[in-house]
């Protein structure tokens, strides 16, 4: 008979482990437990009951579908192959094997939350169980980590019988040094095909043990071994470490596709405006006191929170006023001017190498609110606030956002854009969307 584990000596653990009301980012062995009376249920009781909120990787492989496109340094191998997919359904339990019994159980209990991504979904449970996993899209994978972090109620990555290689918030470090994230293409039982990021190959993590060895705390959970590290701190050390040595990340497989590419900085995304590039762009021109307003493609994605699909250019309203500088700043970081047929002094585009683009929409008003250059703005249009990859932004406001999606040919990136505004917003849909309905 295994050694016995019981609910008194779990939270005995979680509170010698200081995690009491915070986030834990947890990853477990139930065999780690040896004989867990009461099962995962005693474990997952012990976490609610202590007041915690617990974020677990709930993967799903069976919905992936053959790219879509071409994306230089993606990790693709030679020997990848695909079976016929499985429509994604965040209301469902389907979760990889590999992800154990703890999270499969988990998705199995009411009050649970779960992300939309179709690859790989977070599951939530406790207070802040919706704020977390409504920060994940197919485009912002990790976004539940980035709250967390950004949260100010302390938030842990707990291992729980397994090591650095289980640990998936080591995925969210390599994105803060800068890699870019791999793209794949799956199965969405509500949404259809969707291109979404997805982190590298995990093997090779136990190669940077040293770099948060100093803010590891152990405690024993009965049977089990825990490792417990602040998040914040943890993600930093990663970070910091993985910067200074990109190549200690890659596994023992010299011929690891996915630890190549990624070694290397990741996919290369010509021609598409990623979140890290908004994020950037919001938080250089706030270092210059200037505030800017998310249009277009990442306007309604700044509003949903997540980001539904790739834009290929970020659409921003701005006072004229601040043309000269906004200008000057893009112009140090290689942006040029894009010529088009309808530039005009209030609308213009510039662009990068990389083929990132930034297109102005630009207004003058008086003190009366009244237009006096530029496109036409209402100003109650402009109050609008989102977030991209966790990030506070202005941005349209839903309302307008949906008017100004209309009076011209519309196309199906429009219906995607006002159907997910509609349905979040609970705004109706327009009536000449009604031959996408239709059809």
């Amino acid at each position: 008979m295994n050694p016995t584990t019981t609910y008194a000596q779990l939270v005995e653990a979680i509170r010698a482990g200081g995690l009491e009301n915070g986030v834990v980012c947890l990853h477990s062995s139930l065999k780690s437990f040896g004989f867990l009376e009461g099962g995962p249920d005693a474990l997952l009781r012990a976490f609610i009951d202590c007041g915690c909120t617990l974020l677990v990787p709930a993967f799903t492989y069976e919905c992936e579908v053959p790219p879509v496109r071409d994306i230089p340094q993606n990790g693709f191998g030679d020997d990848d192959d695909f079976d016929p997919p499985v429509p994604y359904d965040p209301t469902g339990a389907m979760i990889a094997r590999d992800m154990g019994a703890i999270p499969a159980r988990l998705l199995q209990i009411g009050g649970r939350v779960r992300g939309n991504h179709p690859l790989n979904s977070f599951a939530a449970l406790g207070p802040l169980a919706d704020e977390l996993i409504a920060a994940q899209g197919p485009l912002n994978v990790y976004g539940p980590y980035k709250t967390a972090y950004a949260s100010p109620v302390p938030a842990y990555v707990v291992l729980a019988g397994v090591d650095l290689t289980s640990a998936t918030p080591v995925h969210f470090a390599e994105e803060r040094a800068g890699r870019r994230l791999f793209r794949r293409w799956a199965m969405h039982i509500k949404y259809g095909i969707q291109e979404v990021e997805v982190g590298s190959c995990s093997d090779g993590f136990n190669n940077l043990a040293d770099a948060v060895a100093q803010i590891e705390t152990r405690v024993r959970a009965g049977q089990s071994e825990w490792r417990i590290f602040p998040l914040r701190a943890f993600i930093d050390a990663l970070a910091a470490s993985i910067a200074k040595t990109p190549s200690i990340t890659h596994c023992a497989d010299a011929n690891c596709a996915r630890c190549r590419d990624f070694v290397r900085g990741g996919p290369i995304l010509r021609g598409e405006t990623a979140a890290a590039d908004v994020v950037a762009f919001v938080e250089l021109l706030r270092a210059h006191g200037i505030e800017v307003c998310l249009d277009g493609g990442w306007g309604v994605d700044a509003l949903l929170g997540w980001q539904s699909r790739p834009h290929a250019d970020l659409d921003i309203a701005l006072e004229h006023r601040h043309v000269p500088t906004v200008r000057a700043l893009l112009e140090e970081r290689g942006y040029h001017d894009v010529t088009r047929d309808d530039t005009r002094d209030c609308n213009f585009v510039m662009g990068d190498e990389m083929g990132r683009l930034i297109d102005f929409h630009t207004y003058t008003f008086d003190e009366n609110g009244q237009l006096t250059f530029g496109l036409d703005y209402p100003p109650e249009s402009l109050t609008g606030s989102g977030t991209v990859a966790g990030v506070p932004v202005r941005c349209i406001t839903p309302e307008w956002m949906v008017k100004f999606h209309s009076g011209y040919e519309l196309d199906q990136g429009d219906y995607h854009d006002v159907r997910l505004l509609c349905e979040k917003f609970g705004i109706p849909l327009p009536d000449e969307y009604g031959r996408f309905t239709e059809a």
